[in-house]
Parts: structure tokens; C-alpha cells; sequence
């Protein structure tokens, strides 16, 4: 099957230059645009060569080539498309365009050589490109599905750094800022993250502010009770600032008394109350 392999690569900028002429001129947020960036032209264009020689090695009678290269093609493919946020439906329809091609292609070659092919070659390579793209899809749909969810969980730690801030005021005083919604996931961070932070700044007191939160739920409250615990054994106090009536309503509901540590209505009128200044250390 040397033959095919050989008339495949040696028709590869072709098959690409047709691939490239498939590609949809109406759709500008894609990078299979006709419209996209030269970078990302190039990008694909080197990886649809590669794609070329990686399904032509499939036609040889030693598979290990094609082995190797679909490791590294699925590899390179898939990193890239997470990169460029592009939907794994839209790689599987070029996908499906460059098989297209390649079996145009194929047509070609044997209608040039009907002489020397016979119905089983042709059945026999239709066969193996069948196989050839189900290896392809699965590889690469495996390995994009892995490093999205390594991307997704890296901007959620990412987000949750960015969500529990603890802010130092003065050298022993610190302020945690809570914004947004408050789930189990971001409350359990918080009490996983948040003693070690005021431990290795040596903050002795650390003002927590409701101030940019809605409503607690009972999970999240417990987890804010716990925290309040494990301060208080580190030897940091805690204070309470900006909950809303809501809150304030739904901790009483739950049976959970918060005024274990002092509350304020704002986070100003906290700092007033203990008679810190911002910039400065404690009066």
C-alpha cells in the first residue's frame, strides 16, 4: 500500500489547497474562517500537513509511524484548539472536510490506475481511512476533553484566588472582601486558603466583608462559622461586616449565631469602631 501513502504526501499541499477553498467565508469567529487571522492561516496550515502525513501513514503496512504521529498530532491539535477556545464540533466538521478530500483524492489515483487496482484494494482502502479518522476522532476528542478540564479547573482557582483576597490594612490588621455569588466550592477554598494567608502575613485581626454578597446559604455560613473557629485557635480575631438583612435572617433560621464575632453594618464603620486606620498600624 506504499503506493497510496506515496501518492498522498505527494499530493499534500493539493489536498490542502482544496481543504482551504472548503473553508466558509460568512463566519468570522472561527479560526476555520476563510476571514481568519494569517497566524492562525499558518497555524493551520502547518498542522493540515501534518494531518496529511499522519492519516497517508495509516495506508503503510508498518503501523508504528502512524502510531507515533497520532500521539503527536492529537496532542498538538487539541492544545491548540483549547488555546483558541474553538468548539470541538467545529474540528470535527474539518475533520470531516479533509476526509472529503483525501478520499477525492484516493478516486483519483484509482481511476489514473485502474489497470493495476482491483475492487478489493479500493474497499480495502476505503476501510482503512474509515478506521484511520474513528482513531483520529477518538484521540483527539479524548485529549480535548482532558485539557479543557484542566483549563477550566485552573481559571476556577484561578477565580477563587482572585474571590479571597485577603488584603492587609496595617501589618497586623487584614481585610477579606467577599463579592459575588458564594458557592460550597468558593466557601470551602476560602477556609482552606485563608487561615494559612493570615497566618504567613501575621495578621491578628481580619475583617470579613459581606458587603458584595447577596444571600448566604446554610452550607456557606457553616463553612464561615468553621472559619471563624479555626482563626480563633490560630489566635486571629474576627470580625463581621456589611450583612445583609437577609443574611442576618436566614443565620438566625439555621440557629447559627455569628455575633460570636463583632458586626458592623459597613466595613468603614468596623475599622472606625476599632480604631483603624488604613496605611497605618493600630492607634
Amino acid at each position: 500500500m506504499d503506493n497510496i501513502y506515496q501518492y498522498l504526501i505527494a499530493n499534500s499541499s493539493n489536498i490542502s489547497q482544496k481543504w482551504f477553498q472548503m473553508r466558509e467565508t460568512g463566519k468570522t469567529d472561527s479560526i476555520y474562517s476563510a476571514q481568519s487571522d494569517p497566524k492562525i492561516e499558518n497555524m493551520l496550515k502547518e498542522q493540515h500537513a501534518y494531518t496529511i502525513e499522519t492519516i497517508a501513514s495509516a495506508f503503510l503496512d508498518d503501523q508504528k509511524p502512524f502510531e507515533e504521529k497520532l500521539t503527536i498530532w492529537a496532542d498538538t491539535v487539541a492544545r491548540s484548539r483549547v488555546d483558541t477556545t474553538t468548539p470541538i464540533h467545529e474540528v470535527l466538521a474539518a475533520l470531516g472536510r479533509t476526509r472529503k478530500v483525501i478520499w477525492d483524492f484516493i478516486k483519483v489515483f484509482c481511476s489514473e490506475n485502474k489497470a493495476s487496482i482491483s475492487v478489493e484494494d479500493v474497499l480495502k482502502w476505503s476501510s482503512i481511512l474509515q478506521e484511520t479518522f474513528e482513531r483520529l476522532y477518538q484521540e483527539f476528542s479524548k485529549l480535548y476533553f482532558e485539557l479543557l478540564l484542566q483549563t477550566i479547573e485552573s481559571r476556577k482557582n484561578l477565580l477563587n484566588e482572585l474571590g479571597s483576597p485577603v488584603i492587609p490594612i496595617t501589618k497586623s490588621v487584614a481585610v477579606l472582601p467577599l463579592v459575588g455569588d458564594m458557592d460550597v466550592d468558593r466557601a470551602e477554598h476560602i477556609l482552606n486558603t485563608v487561615p494559612q494567608k493570615c497566618n504567613q502575613e501575621h495578621i491578628s485581626h481580619l475583617f470579613v466583608d459581606f458587603s458584595g454578597v447577596s444571600v448566604l446559604n446554610e452550607v456557606v455560613v457553616h463553612y464561615i462559622y468553621n472559619l471563624v473557629d479555626v482563626l480563633r485557635l490560630l489566635g486571629i480575631k474576627t470580625s463581621f461586616s456589611g450583612i445583609g438583612p437577609m443574611s442576618a435572617m436566614f443565620s438566625v433560621q439555621l440557629g447559627i449565631d455569628l455575633r460570636r464575632s463583632d458586626s458592623y453594618n459597613t466595613l468603614q464603620q468596623a475599622l472606625i469602631k476599632n480604631k483603624i486606620q488604613i496605611g497605618t498600624d493600630e492607634l
